[in-house]
């Protein structure tokens, strides 16, 4: 079980960090009642740490290298082939033996 947990929090990793762009709020401001937030532009957490310049140049050629060679549609699929093995139904759990 351990193993199919780390092995489904590492595609789930590769295609949070590399695939699925998101927002990221930059403000708010309150009118009375009601809050306005401002929401940067999505982007996937690859590509703001590669516009933060922090990283070497050889590093930043590593990250787009690796960001490349993922694909979303098969880390997708890998990661649901993953999740829908490892549900079991509740029938064939075993219950926990105390000590």
């Amino acid at each position: 079980m351990v193993l199919t947990l780390n092995a489904i929090y590492a595609l789930h990793d590769r295609y949070f960090n590399c695939c699925l762009p998101t927002r990221k709020l930059i403000g708010k401001e309150r009118h009375g009642a009601r809050v306005k937030k401002t929401f940067d532009t999505a982007k996937t957490p690859v590509a703001r740490l590669l516009d933060t310049n922090v990283l070497s140049p050889e590093q930043v050629q590593q990250l787009q290298a690796y960001q490349a060679a993922q694909d979303p549609l098969a880390l997708r699929n890998q990661l649901e082939a993953l999740l829908s093995r490892s549900a079991t139904p509740a029938s064939t759990a075993r219950p926990v033996k105390a000590v």
